[in-house]
């Protein structure tokens, strides 16, 4: 795929290591279903939505890497975005490619029409038919929008190019949209397993826009879909941060990122929707712990310590006793104040007290 994307389509943007790595992990069936999650601008659209459609047509049924046995051209694309107008725009692009790519046409000449828009019983801005054996009900491949209509759709291939965007982001209604209708495409393919018995595919790609976006709800409830995420940056063998897509981006221009997109960035380019500056605490910091009877027991940390000594040192003073209450440390074990109402008004009212006497 990386190679019919470099060489036959004429993709010499795409990084041998970035986005061969990741054609490579599309290729790789099973499993069959897949979330390819890549920063803006990092070209995932043009591999998934450009390449991937074209890849599968020029499979032949004995050596189809997708659906073996099945010839490519007998494949039905659903391709969806957040609107249908993107989706006729990434759809334009293939009509584009079988229409004029000479490669293509000297290649795979069975896969294309002399005049498509004679002969293809359907060559529209939302539909496609190219030259097959089997005549199906569904178009070779089809652009919608999240949605759009998708009732009685028989489609093998589903392809999801980011469903979701800042609107979506911006509005629980538009997402949970995105999340439904996500499910209602994905129960399409179910019904074509059960009716021809053979599997189907599921292609996913997109960047985070919000802490609990369709992504993470993937991530979270659906083990079935394969995840490969990665950042502008990531750590190096050496263990220092590496520009993942050294030919595109330079250290100077991601920090003209951080400053444009603030806490955006997280999200948009290192695929982190947890990220410090996104959520209310940092998840890292959090500890399990047991309990105890009366008791809350978890392990000790040097930030215990820190806290024990910004006691003591405090503006508000705190005798030994109190600093002796609030921790007590004993063998690798950290064990907290009894749970008492008592405890608990004594807490707060200390705090309420190093407060005002701090910032007044």
């Amino acid at each position: 795929m990386y190679f019919f994307a470099y060489g036959i389509l004429g993709y010499s943007y795409l990084s041998p290591e970035l986005h061969r790595e990741s054609c490579v992990w599309l290729q790789r069936i099973p499993p069959y279903r897949k979330l390819l999650m890549l920063p803006r601008l990092h070209c995932k659209s043009a591999i998934v939505s450009q390449c991937l459609p074209l890849h599968i047509l020029i499979q032949a049924a004995e050596t189809n890497v997708y659906m073996p046995g099945l010839a490519g051209t007998d494949c039905r694309l659903l391709m969806a975005c957040e609107t249908e107008t993107l989706g006729k725009k990434w759809l334009r692009v293939v009509k584009s490619i079988l229409m004029r790519n000479q490669l293509v046409a000297a290649f795979w000449p069975h896969i294309v029409w002399e005049n498509p828009k004679q002969q293809s019983p359907k060559w529209s801005e939302s539909e496609i038919i190219v030259p097959r054996k089997t005549e199906w009900p569904d178009p070779t491949a089809r652009a919608i929008g999240v949605g759009g209509a998708i009732t009685g759709a028989r489609p093998n291939i589903l392809i999801e190019d980011d469903l979701v965007s800042l609107e979506a982001a911006n509005s629980e209604a538009v997402m949970q949209t995105a999340i439904d209708w996500h499910i209602a495409a994905r129960a399409l393919l179910d019904e074509y397993e059960e009716e021809s018995g053979l599997q189907s595919l599921e292609f996913i790609i997109g960047t985070h826009w919000a802490v609990w976006d369709l992504y993470t709800y993937i991530e979270e409830n659906d083990p079935s879909v394969e995840i490969l995420k990665r950042a502008i940056y990531e750590p190096g063998d050496d263990g220092k941060p590496k520009i993942t897509w050294p030919e595109r981006w330079s250290w100077a221009r991601i920090e003209q990122l951080k400053k444009e997109f603030g806490s955006l960035f997280p999200l948009l380019y290192m695929n982190e929707p947890f990220d410090p500056d996104l959520v209310d605490f940092d998840i890292d910091k959090v500890r399990g712990y047991e309990l105890f009877g009366e008791f809350v027991r978890y392990a000790q940390e040097a930030r215990d310590n820190e806290l024990v000594n910004k006691l003591a040192v405090s503006d508000v003073a705190l005798s030994p006793e109190a600093i002796g209450r609030v921790a007590e440390v004993r063998g690798d074990k950290m064990r907290g104040r009894r749970l008492t109402p008592q405890n608990f008004r004594d807490v707060f009212d200390r705090r309420d007290e190093y407060i005002k006497a701090r910032y007044g």
